[in-house]
């Protein structure tokens, strides 16, 4: 007779580390804010568990007379819809205009280029030419303009090994005052990715979904509801994010299929 002992072996998993994608709406006085903003060029802490990687700016949003214009920055636009609906206060260029005469409703800003679809072509007016002739004399009234608060739609991409972090950005409902120029007024997660064996899953929070293509394109990990699925199999491209359900387009029927493994894709999205 004869005894073998087998040798056991334990490994250690390493710390799931999860990206996030956090829209932030700051309200600021001074322009130079703005400059701080687009110059953001490293990392941030904010403990030992999250870390802020990068800064994009979308929309800037500013008085004018008695309402708002709201404008794209570099590489963003508004859809076709939003500027026939608020009106432009920029040409239409391509698939875009840049300028909207209103603040826009909860959860919309500008979007990327490459999501736009293209507007359609509009005929060209011809003026009516009027000739009027009139002496007036008019009062001079000099008043002093209070100053102008700006507010701005941020994206930010979070790292973190601990899914509690989700929870406190989740439950975020107070302002952080960064210095006695900019404000944080709030924060909407739109976009959650995490590790699945060898590849990610991104999925959208509520009132969030991916558009028709990146669910083609990248796999679902989700049945497609209405116009959207909620999950895809990669971590998207740069600026490609989970958009507002009321931003997208119906998708196409798809002919039933069978045996279909679904896998899960989270994606966070928070708004100021």
């Amino acid at each position: 007779m004869s005894t073998t002992t087998a040798a056991t072996t334990f490994t250690t998993t390493p710390p799931v580390v999860r990206q996030y994608l956090l829209s932030f709406e700051l309200k600021t006085k001074d322009v130079r804010a703005v400059e701080q903003l687009r110059n953001f060029n490293y990392t941030i802490s904010t403990n030992s568990l999250i870390q802020i990687t990068g800064v994009n700016i979308s929309t800037v949003c500013s008085p004018n007379n008695t309402t708002y214009q709201c404008r794209c920055e570099d590489q963003y636009g508004w859809p076709c819809d939003m500027c026939s609906t608020f009106g432009k206060c920029s040409d239409i260029l391509d698939n875009t205009c840049g300028c909207i005469n209103a603040l826009p409703p909860n959860n919309t800003y500008c979007q990327p280029l490459s999501d736009l679809d293209s507007c359609p072509t509009q005929p060209p007016t011809t003026a009516v030419p009027t000739t009027t002739m009139s002496t007036t004399t008019a009062a001079t009234t000099f008043t002093t303009t209070p100053p102008v608060v700006r507010q701005y739609l941020l994206s930010f991409e979070l790292k973190t090994k601990d899914v509690r972090a989700v929870e406190q950005l989740r439950n975020f409902n107070y302002t952080i005052s960064t210095n006695s120029l900019i404000q944080i007024t709030g924060v909407n997660i739109s976009t959650v990715c995490s590790p699945n064996n060898t590849t990610y899953q991104c999925r959208c929070e509520d009132q969030y979904g991916w558009p028709c293509d990146m669910c083609s394109t990248f796999g679902k990990c989700s049945n497609i509801l209405d116009n959207t699925c909620g999950c895809i199999n990669a971590l998207p491209p740069n600026n490609t994010y989970c958009q507002p359900l009321s931003d997208l387009d119906s998708c196409p029927t798809q002919p039933p299929t069978t045996g279909e493994k679904y896998k899960t894709i989270y994606s966070t999205t928070f708004k100021t």
